[in-house]
């Protein structure tokens, strides 16, 4: 199956339930906190990878931080735009980040990058290392266990179709490491659901 076929699939789903995926979610505080805490406390550039209604970057804005968010899905992007008038949010492809080398002192990838096949992930993650500055952080949190493939559930009368590529908590700590990042912290997501990685560039 060609790589455009998963994305075209993900976009379409998000676009038909954006509004109903935007009133059920929530964050990961505790993520958000240690995220930030290793990132400059008078300010900084972060970028959200997979920004889907905004709700992280309207937080990271809150806190005194320059935010981009992205996302591929339109209806995702139009919520966020307003619930957040001034915010930026760009329509952006995850494989394709279009950033000037060392230019955030962090990115965040929540629930994000597990939508992209296993084989895609280490070229997205050495365009992250290139995107970072030095000592910059990664924040990501990807689903947990063993998965590769298209996944249907139900969301609000609709069936829809996604790709989930779940993870192992050394799988993902390796990848990392071979994209020249350190892991700094660890720990589950979404009682248990999900994993979650710190990981900075040296």
């Amino acid at each position: 199956m060609r790589n455009l076929d998963h994305k075209a699939t993900n976009k379409e789903s998000y676009n038909q339930v954006a509004r109903s995926y935007r009133a059920r979610t929530e964050g990961e505080q505790k993520l958000l906190e240690d995220f930030t805490a290793r990132l400059p406390q008078h300010g900084g550039d972060i970028l959200d990878v997979g920004c889907g209604a905004g709700r992280d970057s309207r937080y990271f804005k809150e806190k005194g931080y320059d935010v981009v968010g992205v996302d591929n899905s339109e209806a995702m992007l139009a919520i966020a735009q307003s619930e957040d008038p001034s915010g930026r949010y760009q329509l952006m492809d995850f494989e394709d980040l279009s950033f000037q080398d060392e230019s955030c002192n962090g990115v965040w990838a929540n629930m994000s990058l597990h939508h992209v096949p296993k084989k895609d992930l280490p070229s997205i993650l050495e365009s992250i290392h290139r995107i970072l500055k030095p000592s910059a952080c990664l924040g990501i949190i990807v689903k947990h266990g063993n998965h590769d493939g298209y996944l249907e559930s139900e969301n609000s009368g609709l069936v829809v179709r996604r790709y989930f590529a779940y993870y192992e908590r050394d799988e993902l700590e390796r990848l990392l490491t071979v994209a020249s990042f350190k892991t700094v912290a660890s720990l589950d997501a979404y009682d248990g659901e999900a994993i979650g990685l710190l990981g900075t560039r040296p």
